[in-house]
């Protein structure tokens, strides 16, 4: 039996974070998805022993970037519970694709904004110009900005969108300009 402080000795854990286990390696060759794959059955016969069950409907893999017949590339947790393979990922509550590109990321926070940005008009009856400020500078900026250093665009459709919806909100919903750190 490993105890776990062995156990991230043996395999090459890259996160933890409570009950999250993230694996990463760089694959070049078929050795080295086969040594991920060993990682994996360490990883399983650990929480075997340790009796705790790992849930392989909620495992998943990403292949970022291109490799060479990643179309036969596959993984599994134990006998024959295969780990499916995804093109976009959400982790910490950013979404990314293999192609390391934020897109789907900004779609989604622009979509956020804008439907927070229409229950805070709908909601607050008051056209004092300080309170809508603060309202959209308290609930609707943070979802713009949230790990922005991580994500910050730089293909120009990406910018266009949120340009798009900054102009928009602040010309419109509050009738004035307030500067948005994340579009500069």
């Amino acid at each position: 039996m490993m105890s776990p402080k062995y156990f991230l000795t043996v395999v090459y854990v890259s996160y933890m974070h409570a009950d999250d286990i993230k694996l990463d390696s760089a694959m070049k060759t078929v050795n080295d998805c086969k040594n991920l794959q060993e990682s994996l059955d360490v990883l399983y016969n650990w929480s075997c022993a340790w009796q705790l069950s790992i849930s392989y409907k909620k495992c998943s893999f990403m292949v970022i970037g291109k490799l060479k017949n990643e179309k036969d590339i596959s993984f599994h947790l134990g006998n024959n519970n295969i780990i499916s393979r995804q093109e976009t990922a959400k982790d910490l509550c950013i979404c990314t694709d293999s192609g390391l590109k934020y897109s789907s990321h900004i779609s989604q926070i622009v979509a956020k904004a804008h439907v927070r940005g229409s229950v805070i008009h709908k909601c607050f009856s008051s056209k004092n110009r300080n309170i809508s400020v603060k309202a959209y500078i308290t609930y609707v900026r943070p979802l713009l900005e949230y790990a922005a250093c991580v994500w910050l665009p730089y293909q120009l459709d990406d910018i266009a969108k949120l340009n798009l919806y900054n102009d928009a909100s602040q010309n419109d919903f509050l009738g004035c300009l307030i500067p948005v750190t994340v579009i500069g």
